[in-house]
């Protein structure tokens, strides 16, 4: 279904399963806001955060990902509001592993240096679905992820309705895919949108280490006018093992030809805030069993455990050696900026 044909003489890669349709209506707008005064109905960022979080989000609807061997799944969720049922779809893995933490960690690094309108992944919590509605829709087998709880925890990523893949992009006819797999030179030249969300993702991409930059770990935005790329797979970051195979696409290298120079004056404040990412998220315990989110705080707790209980408390987190990484990385960066190695644009 996915296959193109590039200018008529090469075949594109193709997504391993088919794209999901929504097992349920969803509520318009479906779409997250990309200007900071959007000049139509969109999503803040901040609401789909506030819906991922919600301890009354229930479950309607379950497929597999199109892409990935980590078991991926696509949910169509619900949340209550006053003006009725809220339906909108959220990848999901399941918790308690390196890989929703890091997923969660990646969200998190971003909103520490791009604003809400900006963000190049899409917004992330974590959850904890109650055992015996979990097991009706998901798992019938499921067991609860951690001792002495009801709920079964994992990460919900925001899945994003206007967004191709980059060979789509290509066979509509306003992208040009190359070998280096996001760049497409004209349109870097002529689209601030395009520039401005490549940069970030390059830039986030080599902050959080991420180890696997292939080319379905990203999506554009499905309109010429509003060209946004976003990162929708982070899971193997922060230190993660690189796939070998990237070769031209190892986007955790710098490879775009200038970074925005606003963007970097943010970063320069950064390394004095790194501790934020020793609790990246919190649970309360209820009486049922069950997990809800609550405002993170510190103090993390001793050692290098992902997942902790402190006081009744899960918390997130990640380690000291993958803070420490990201703090060399943020460092030797700027190095390079105020070396003249890296061009910066306004």
């Amino acid at each position: 279904m996915l296959s193109v044909l590039a200018l008529g003489c090469r075949s594109g890669p193709e997504l391993p399963r088919a794209r999901p349709e929504p097992a349920a209506r969803l509520t318009e707008p479906s779409v997250l806001c990309l200007e900071q005064q959007p000049r139509g109905p969109c999503l803040p960022a901040a609401r789909v955060e506030g819906w991922l979080e919600d301890p009354a989000l229930t479950i309607v609807g379950v497929h597999e990902a199109p892409a990935g061997e980590q078991g991926a799944k696509v949910f169509t969720l619900q949340v209550p509001s006053e003006a009725g049922p809220i339906v909108f779809r959220a990848k999901w893995r399941t918790g308690g592993y390196n890989g929703t933490r890091r997923e969660l960690g990646a969200h998190v690094v971003q909103t520490m240096f791009l604003e809400p309108h900006e963000y190049v992944v899409p917004p992330a919590s974590g959850h904890c679905f109650e055992l015996a509605h979990y097991r009706r829709w998901v798992d019938p087998e499921a067991e609860p992820t951690f001792p002495g709880i009801r709920c079964v925890h994992g990460v919900l990523q925001y899945w994003l309705e206007n967004a191709q893949t980059l060979p789509e992009a290509e066979e509509a006819g306003w992208f040009n895919w190359s070998e280096g797999a996001l760049f497409d030179a004209a349109l870097w030249e002529r689209d601030r949108t395009y520039r401005d969300s490549l940069a970030h993702v390059n830039l986030l991409s080599h902050l959080i280490d991420h180890a696997d930059t292939h080319w379905a770990q990203f999506l554009i935005v499905a309109d010429p006018a509003t060209p946004r790329v976003y990162g929708v797979d982070n899971s193997l970051s922060f230190g993660a093992r690189q796939n070998p195979g990237l070769r031209l696409h190892d986007w955790s290298r710098i490879k775009v030809p200038a970074l925005p120079g606003a963007t970097i004056e943010r970063l320069r404040s950064l390394g004095d805030r790194l501790d934020r990412l020793s609790v990246l998220e919190q649970f309360a315990r209820r009486d049922d069993g069950v997990l809800v989110e609550e405002e993170a705080r510190p103090p993390a707790a001793p050692g290098d455990r992902g997942y902790y209980f402190v006081e009744g408390k899960l918390k997130a987190r990640l380690e000291q050696a993958e803070i420490d990484g990201l703090r060399a990385r943020l460092e030797a960066l700027l190095a390079r900026v105020d070396g003249g190695e890296i061009e910066l644009y306004r």
